[in-house]
């Protein structure tokens, strides 16, 4: 019996994960730690977004995701988070750029828009992106919600 009871406190006392608010700096959390949507900030801008832009239409997929495993180069961590898909194509219909497929070719890869973190109370998500093929482009991207 001791056995049995030792086995389910060392299971439990593994399972758990530390949770922290998104805005938490990742470098100082523990391994396997959770940035947590506590506010519950991100489902507002979940959706699909159409712009056009100088002869060209821009179609924002943005979706979330929670708990996500997040590979970092410090430690591993879950985050619930935001990711923009997006196709940009030219008003006659020809497809510029688009990684809302898995696989566009054997020489493009799928590129990604993930969101870091909510500022000015629910109306601004800083966003990370990774750029194009290899990295040219990087940085970070500020979407501001009207309404």
């Amino acid at each position: 019996m001791k056995n049995f009871i030792l086995l389910i406190t060392f299971y439990l006392g593994i399972s758990c994960t530390a949770q922290y608010p998104l805005k938490t700096d990742y470098t100082e959390i523990p391994n396997n730690s959770y940035l947590k949507d506590l506010n519950n900030e991100l489902p507002s801008f979940v959706g699909i977004y159409k712009a056009n832009y100088q002869n060209y239409i821009i179609t924002l997929n943005i979706n979330l995701e929670n708990h996500k495993l997040i590979y970092g180069l410090l430690n591993n961590y879950y985050n619930d988070l935001i990711n923009i898909d997006y196709k940009i194509e030219t008003t006659n219909g020809l497809i510029v750029y688009n990684t809302q497929d898995q696989y566009i070719s054997q020489t493009q890869l799928r590129h990604t828009i993930r969101s870091m973190w909510v500022e000015d109370s629910g109306t601004k998500l800083l966003l990370y992106y990774g750029g194009t093929n290899c990295g040219v482009g990087w940085g970070e991207i500020k979407l501001t919600k009207f309404n």
